[in-house]
């Protein structure tokens, strides 16, 4: 490579890297979700990195195990911290943006479109495009999308070196025959393979992106190609006999077949909410409120049709080989894959991550033709991929809180239950009750039978300590014989508060037998115990819950009190230490240590704790009368002499 083009390389992949950083810097410290910490922080093979094996062992090793496993990497770096899960997703969104400049750029020679004005120009506008879309930013800020950026990262990889074999085959057949490319494909396809089952898709698309060589050149073996379409048949069998449950309820009532009517939607949401969102991205939104097809009659899904196929001609009209690779991109991974998905939500906008390209790709062609045109329109190459990162950074700022990210959400989906209802949640994490109440009555409004709103209806009048409310509410559920874990919970929990600790021990127990990996679980049936006078039980729940999250002052600071009333003095002191460690502004800590200082006559630590006390709160006067009283003893035990040595018997 001459050094020019090195340079010019070089240049490029430092705009990319720097365009795509200011882009989501401000997101590196947003929030999880509730439903990621759910489903991926407190997973034990995640938390427990020594449980790796469980990730990476043959039977799950295609199920999506590199993302759990970067995933657990996280964890044991940073734990909850979401700031070093977000700089991961971004590192590979970085990662995917620099793969697709150089699979552009290999992709244009092999369309022989060499000019010099394409080869400098596409690449880079393209790839800036895709790193800049506002349509990109879920994917890239929710951890949870994880899967699809690194799918998308040896995606690209594959073409770029199938690309590159295909070049090399066409100038030399036999030499290409043992050629590094064709080893590079196999393993980024591997590697892929580890992240979503999207990659099943690349055989078929690598098919027809050989049909493209082999109408312009002689024949080649595409029939290793189509063989390859098995793991993809496959896939799509076990896809449409196992629908998610979310989406036999979305979409009861509705005629024709589950896998039929979810086809259609598909097609119709690819038409009318995709391509739209990809050229014109404003009001994106988390989980879009998109009209699904009501049966095989609807006249929506025909429309769509129409108009793809209208696309497909305009394509074809352009005489442009690269165009056409382009929309066939597009069209063909999100319809291969999307459509037989039988996944929810129904529509998703990190699904058109990958399926993007296509469209990015297109933009770009048009605005470096365009400025070689119309050299005046030059800066249209700058200029929209500046506005594209002014509205991702836009869109970052409704990631600031989960508030901020529901509250977007509910303006533009204000007829979806479950929005109103995380919204409602987040509130009620926040400790805004009555937006919370208001967003949950809502939820109720538009589906009375939605169980977690119940549930969360029930949290909220315990936060108002109107326990007996909803203790009534969670009773109701448990005779509907609607029970899981977390109706027993709360149950337990409100007759705790209520005073009756017997009372909540059953049902805390149940809840802890089915769900166990649950800190705060483990705590309140510790409390429940330890109210019960059952010491040792409670002292077996205290372990359980800080085994499971070690970083909790208060529940080290309960089981100390444990420990002082089974007189195991200095076992409490080291869970008042603990406690206080994790937490030093942490009273009631400060003030479990000072008494126990004092008992030890460890008067200079006593004092030192409630200097701690008066620091944080000087209107504490039992922490200053406290203090004057360890004084005078500190004075009274230096006055003393020391006590004579024992004398020891030597045998």
């Amino acid at each position: 490579m001459d050094s020019p083009l090195l340079k010019n390389h070089i240049v490029a992949v430092l705009i990319l890297v720097g365009i795509g950083v200011s882009a989501y810097a401000a997101t590196l410290q947003s929030p999880f979700l509730d439903s990621e910490v759910r489903t991926l922080l407190e997973d034990p093979a995640i938390q427990d990195f020594s449980k790796v094996n469980e990730i990476t062992r043959i039977d799950q090793i295609f199920n999506g195990s590199l993302p759990k496993l970067s995933f657990a990497i996280n964890y044991l770096m940073g734990h909850s911290n979401p700031w070093g899960y977000h700089l991961v997703n971004l590192m590979i969104h970085l990662a995917v943006g620099l793969a697709f400049y150089w699979v552009v750029r290999e992709w244009l020679i092999f369309f022989d479109r060499k000019s010099p004005a394409y080869l400098n120009g596409v690449p880079l506008v393209a790839a800036a495009i895709h790193l800049l879309h506002p349509l990109n930013s879920q994917a890239v800020i929710l951890i949870s999308s994880r899967s699809i950026l690194f799918a998308s990262l040896f995606y690209m990889l594959t073409f770029g070196f199938l690309a590159r074999f295909l070049r090399e085959f066409r100038e030399n057949p036999k030499k290409a025959k043992g050629s590094i490319d064709l080893l590079m494909v196999m393993a980024c396809f591997a590697v892929g393979g580890t992240s979503d089952p999207m990659m099943v898709t690349l055989p078929f698309m690598g098919w027809i992106f050989s049909r493209f060589y082999m109408a312009s050149t002689r024949k080649v073996e595409g029939e290793i190609f189509a063989l390859t379409l098995i793991p993809w048949i496959i896939y799509l069998i076990y896809q449409i006999t196992t629908p998610a449950a979310e989406l036999v309820a979305e979409f009861s009532g509705k005629s024709g077949s589950l896998a039929a009517v979810y086809f259609l939607t598909q097609i119709k949401a690819f038409v009318f909410y995709y391509l739209p969102k990809a050229l014109f991205p404003l009001h994106l939104n988390l989980d879009p409120d998109f009209r699904l097809v009501s049966g095989l009659t609807d006249w929506t899904w025909m429309l769509a049709l129409v108009a793809i196929g209208a696309l497909f001609a305009l394509a074809r009209a352009t005489r442009s080989s690269l165009v056409q690779w382009s929309c066939l991109w597009t069209f063909l991974i999100f319809v291969s894959f999307y459509a037989f998905a039988m996944d929810a939500p129904t529509v998703s906008e990190p699904r058109f991550y990958l399926p993007g390209m296509g469209i990015h790709l297109l933009l770009a062609m048009g605005l470096v033709e365009l400025g070689i045109r119309h050299p005046i329109a030059g800066w249209l190459r700058i200029g929209v991929p500046v506005l594209f990162m002014i509205l991702t950074f836009s869109r970052g700022q409704d990631y600031r809180t989960e508030i901020s990210l529901w509250q977007a959400t509910a303006q533009s989906s204000p007829h979806k239950s479950q929005v109103h209802y995380e919204l409602g949640k987040a509130y009620l994490s926040g400790g805004m009750t009555d937006q919370a109440e208001k967003e949950l009555v809502t939820t109720l409004e538009l589906n009375a039978k939605h169980i977690p709103a119940l549930i969360k209806m029930g949290e909220l009048q315990i936060q108002r300590k109107e326990y007996a409310k909803a203790l009534e509410s969670y009773l109701e559920l448990i005779r509907q014989n609607i029970k899981p874990p977390v109706v027993n919970f709360n149950a337990g929990l409100a007759l705790l508060e209520m005073g009756k600790p017997e009372d909540a021990v059953p049902y805390l127990e149940e809840a802890v037998g089915k769900q166990p990996g649950v800190a705060a679980w483990h705590l309140s049936l510790a409390r429940a115990y330890h109210k019960s006078s059952q010491l040792q039980k409670a002292l077996k729940h205290y372990r359980a819950s800080t085994a499971i999250n070690p970083d909790q002052p208060v529940a080290h600071n309960e089981m100390g009190m444990l420990f002082w009333d089974l007189k195991s003095f200095y076992f409490a002191d080291a869970a008042f230490q603990e406690a206080y460690q994790l937490d030093n502004r942490y009273v009631g800590a400060l003030n479990n240590l000072a008494t126990s200082s004092m008992m030890f006559k460890q008067y200079d630590q006593a004092i030192g704790y409630l200097d701690r006390l008066l620091e944080i709160n000087p209107e504490d006067d039992n922490a200053y009368q406290l203090r004057i009283a360890a004084q005078r003893f500190q004075k009274q035990q230096k006055s003393q002499p020391p006590p004579p040595p024992k004398l020891q018997d030597f045998h």
